[in-house]
């Protein structure tokens, strides 16, 4: 089974500003959405019980140009945010099409921890950037920044320590090598 990605919110603006926070709903072209993904929001929906409730789609062809929001459940907010199959593990929590989540739109200075499953590519040694893809929901590596549009700088490599959710697994039984970025371009 493929991991899905983790995403810490360390320090981001949504957290104190109601505007920059939205409920997201995936149809079948975006499927299920990790946290730490990112993607547009194309209008509320239009489901009587969804008025504050935004579509979603992929990043354009054109992504320096989009308005880009990324998802982000929290455990206090957990109906969207379920196991796939059976999730011994936090890396195989997802938003699943069709459920809302919360969706939040970067600033500037945010600070967010992701780890390599949340990433499309592996990194390589002279990769600092995190950048939006056509098409896609995670971003991607980078050795410069884009001219334009989203992008994340690496501040520094982590560590996630995390146990399993069976009965029998001692606590800290996984770690997880994690990236810390800063929002350099909203």
């Amino acid at each position: 089974m493929a991991n899905h990605g983790i995403f810490i919110p360390r320090q981001i603006g949504a957290m104190n500003v109601d505007i920059w926070n939205r409920h997201a709903i995936s149809g079948s072209v975006v499927g299920d959405v990790d946290n730490g993904s990112v993607f547009r929001l194309t209008g509320k929906s239009t489901k009587i019980d969804e008025s504050e409730v935004w579509e979603t789609a992929l990043a354009s062809a054109s992504p320096v140009n989009d308005v880009l929001w990324m998802a982000y459940s929290g455990e206090d907010f957990m109906p969207s945010l379920q196991p796939y199959g059976n999730a011994e593990d936090i890396k195989e929590f997802t938003n699943l099409e069709g459920k809302v989540f919360p969706a939040y739109r970067p600033q500037v200075h945010d600070l967010i921890t992701l780890n390599a499953d949340a990433i499309l590519t592996a990194k390589d040694s002279n990769d600092l950037y995190l950048i939006p893809v056509s098409g896609q929901k995670k971003l991607d590596w980078a050795s410069s920044p884009s001219a334009a549009g989203l992008c994340y700088k690496l501040i520094q490599t982590t560590t996630i320590v995390f146990g399993s959710t069976s009965l029998n697994s001692s606590f800290a039984s996984g770690r997880e090598t994690a990236y810390v970025f800063e929002c350099i371009r909203a």
